[in-house]
This record gives C-alpha cells, structure tokens and sequence, in this order.
C-alpha cells in the first residue's frame, strides 16, 4: 500500500468514526432530552413544536411551515398540535380570508410551560462547564458542514 492510499484509508475511516459519533451523540441527547420531558408529559415533538411556535411569536405559523421545521420531519405534527392544543398549549384560529389555513401561536400556558422545560434542561443536560462557548461554536460549525455533505 502507497502511502497516500494509507492517509485515504485513515480519512475513510475517521469519516466513518465521526458519523456514528453524531449519530450516538444525537440518540444520547434524544433519550436525556425525552427523560428531562417526561415528568411534564410533553414528548420531543411537541417540545419542538413550543419551540418553533416561541422563536416565531407573536406571528402565527401554519401546520405546514411547523411541520418543515420539525427536527424529526417524519412525527405526525397534526397529530400532536391537536394535544398540545387540547393542553391548551396552543392556540389555533383559522385564516378570516382562507378558511382552511389554520394559524397556530403558543399560548401563554405553553410559553410559561416551556420556560420550566428550558430550566430543567439547561440543569440537567445543556449547562455542561466543559465546554467554552467557543467549543460550541465550533461544534456547530462542524455538524452544520456535515449536514451540507448530505
């Protein structure tokens, strides 16, 4: 084997190292995340969907663009709008000139709800003292990289 095919090879297999890193460290950060959840009976889905409906408040959002933005795009949405919005979590309204275009804001319940969440999760597993803020800029950097290979 020529030198350059080593350094290849090595690189092949650091890619291959560094993805299943991801995707351990993502299904590591599922299940404290969901743990963190449960005592609140919100699953990850509906918290991303607080999430979602928070960065964008006061404005509405559609079923549609909420769905876009989902971190797991294949979670029935409507689904769990419909029980966040029967845990009064949610406000939906429909559009005065699109009757069928549901509009969807974050109650006050909800916002209130997922600041005790945040609190809990910056607690438990987000408030980590080993790393600076500039290891999570770079960590950053690198997985928005790896998302654009794909």
């Amino acid at each position: 084997m020529r030198p350059n095919d080593e350094i290849a090879m090595d690189l092949k297999n650091e890619y291959r190292q560094t993805l299943m890193n991801v995707l351990l460290t993502g299904n590591w950060i599922d299940i404290q995340t969901t743990k963190v959840l449960r005592p609140f009976k919100i699953s990850l889905t509906q918290y991303n969907i607080l999430k979602i409906l928070e960065n964008i408040h006061p404005k509405p959002s559609t079923l549609k663009k909420v769905q876009s933005q989902l971190i797991d795009p294949i979670s029935n949405g409507s689904r769990n709008i419909h029980k966040l919005t029967l845990m009064g979590l949610i406000e939906k309204e429909f559009d005065s000139i699109d009757k069928r275009q549901l509009k969807l804001r974050i109650s006050t319940k909800g916002k209130n709800l997922l600041k005790k969440m945040d609190n809990v999760i910056d607690e438990k597993i987000g408030n980590s003292q080993e790393l600076s803020g500039q290891d999570l800029i770079v960590a950053n950097q690198v997985l928005d990289k790896l998302r654009t290979i794909y």
